[in-house]
């Protein structure tokens, strides 16, 4: 549920995280950034607001245009020109805060994207050091295109949950879903991804006038934001450096030779069960093989009681001798 709203309001904190970099860097690196703050309409309406403005645009008409796409269809130049759009307009927060590493040093903000970026390294490192080195491969790609896979794919999903053409064969739509039901579910889904744009339009601002509000609440924000992130992190790495390297002390390890003894009982078990299946199969066809002898009463009714692990089995046979009832019921006339 935590994961599902960060996709939901992920617009909202990138675009406020892109203004608000772009704004620092402005002042802080001035040589580099000045264009940032250059008014463009009046004093109050500088680049970086026509940035933050044009992402907002982007993403509602991303969303909007996704909707009505055909099948769902997007043509690959136009996802192309996006995610390199995301790239660079990423680029000004990973800037901002190697910027104040590198000058002012390890802040409570640096520490928290150092705490994100490196300790899944550390926690690949002490399960498999291949893993570890495909993430610090794979990690440039993954921070370029952050905003694309965070923002722009769940936008995509979100305005495409009325399509029931997904997983179908032939493309064809879900038989279940009739005429009447998919305008009902166009509709609804146009009003929530509008609704969806709107709040994070408005979220966008609010948190513009958060970090405006200076360092401790940009602290605060960062710190709600990551919690569960860091609860995992934690979670994870005291597992990994404190009750992995002692579980011998605290906790009985199940070693190769016991999992191999414990296999071995298991086959062992089954094993006697078929053997005493086989033996009740055996003296159940002796029994049934067997003849009662002319001297025995005529009509027997034999009652024998067969045992098992699973189940005690009552099995009663009738034997007799053909001429034995004919004389027990017609005496006379086997004796004339």
């Amino acid at each position: 549920m935590i994961i599902l709203c960060y996709l939901f309001f992920s617009p909202a904190v990138f675009g406020a995280g892109s203004y608000k970099s772009l704004v620092i860097l402005a002042y802080s690196w001035p040589e580099a950034f000045h264009w940032a703050v250059i008014p463009v309409i009046s004093d109050e309406i500088r680049v970086a607001e026509v940035l933050v403005v044009l992402y907002l645009v982007i993403y509602a008409g991303w969303s909007i245009a996704s909707f009505y796409a055909p099948r769902g269809k997007i043509s690959e130049w136009i996802c192309q020109t996006l995610a390199i759009y995301c790239a660079i307009s990423v680029l000004p927060m990973y800037i901002s805060i190697w910027r104040t590493i590198v000058v002012s040093g390890v802040n409570v903000i640096g520490a928290l994207v150092l705490i994100n970026l490196f300790i899944p390294v550390l926690i690949s490192i002490g399960e498999d050091i291949k893993s570890a080195v495909l993430y610090l491969l794979y990690l440039p790609w993954l921070l370029s295109l952050v905003m694309f896979f965070i923002v722009f794919f769940p936008s995509y999903s979100f305005a495409r949950l009325w399509d029931t053409t997904w997983g179908n064969r032939a493309g064809g739509k879900d038989s279940a879903v009739n005429d009447s039901m998919e305008s009902y579910l166009k509709s609804k889904n146009f009003q929530f991804i509008l609704l969806l744009i709107g709040i994070n339009i408005a979220l966008t601002k609010a948190f513009v006038e958060i970090f405006s509000l200076g360092y401790a609440a940009i602290i605060t924000f960062m710190m709600v934001a990551f919690f569960p992130m860091l609860i995992q992190i934690i979670g994870s790495s005291v597992f990994l450096f404190i009750i992995w390297p002692l579980r011998k002390y605290i906790m009985k390890p199940f070693s190769k030779e016991e999992m191999e003894r414990k296999e071995e009982e298991e086959k062992e078990k089954k094993r006697e069960e078929e053997e005493e299946k086989k033996r009740l199969e055996e003296r159940r066809l002796a029994l049934s093989s067997s003849s009662l002898s002319p001297s025995s009463s005529s009509l027997r009714l034999t009652s024998v009681t067969l045992s098992s692990p699973s189940r005690e089995l009552d099995l009663f046979t009738a034997r007799y001798n053909e001429d034995d009832v004919v004389d027990a019921i017609f005496p006379r006339l086997s004796k004339a």
